[in-house]
């Protein structure tokens, strides 16, 4: 049977493509998408083809140049080459960005690209501003309280518990104490003052 062809986190193709500008936008797109991604060469609407060693270095070298020359911020992408049903095809995995958008670099943020129905396309406005907004602003990291004093904050959180939880000593003094829970983004420390994150 055919390979389903309509799925937003693979992309099924026969070789590379002369056309960059579009190899770009797919490059964009799965960097922006959850999970990110993947490109499969080898497969020609549905039928196992296969792809040899030659055309398997181009890909990847093609790939690569375009990663890094024609998005912002750069995006990581890995490659390997796998049997289905005897027939060796290339996976090129995109890995969804930790800084999005993931735009052209020839323009600018609006130039950034989603999957949707199977189909490469560019984000809307409200989407670019979504992806901003999602991106910087993870909800474990938002503030819940803020401007406590040490006795204060020691006070709200019970950090015993949280140590025993992870199965360490408890550290020597309050200091050691408030260090490592800033260090596992429980608290954030600013003039003097601490603030409880959502995780905490």
């Amino acid at each position: 049977t055919p390979v389903e062809q309509e799925l937003n986190e693979v992309d099924w193709k026969l070789a590379l493509s002369e056309k960059t500008e579009k190899l770009s936008q797919h490059l964009s797109a799965f960097s922006n998408y959850q999970g990110g991604g993947f490109l499969v060469f080898g497969i020609d609407n549905g039928k196992l083809i296969g792809i040899n060693k030659e055309q398997t270095t181009d890909i990847i070298k093609k790939l690569g140049n375009i990663a890094r020359q024609n998005l912002e911020p750069l995006i990581v992408i890995k490659h390997s080459v796998l049997k289905f049903k005897d027939i060796p095809l290339l996976f090129v995995a995109i890995c969804e960005s930790e800084e999005k958008p993931v735009h052209l670099r020839r323009g600018s943020i609006y130039d950034s690209y989603i999957r949707s129905a199977g189909q490469t396309r560019k984000m809307t406005k409200q989407e670019v501003a979504r992806c901003i907004s999602q991106a910087n602003h993870k909800y474990e990291d938002e503030l819940a309280l803020i401007n406590l004093s040490t006795k204060e904050v020691l006070n709200k959180l019970n950090f015993s518990a949280y140590f025993d939880l992870l199965h360490k000593d408890l550290p020597d003094g309050n200091k050691a104490i408030l260090d490592v829970l800033e260090a596992d983004g429980i608290i954030k420390s600013e003039n003097n003052y601490y603030h409880v994150t959502n995780l905490g």
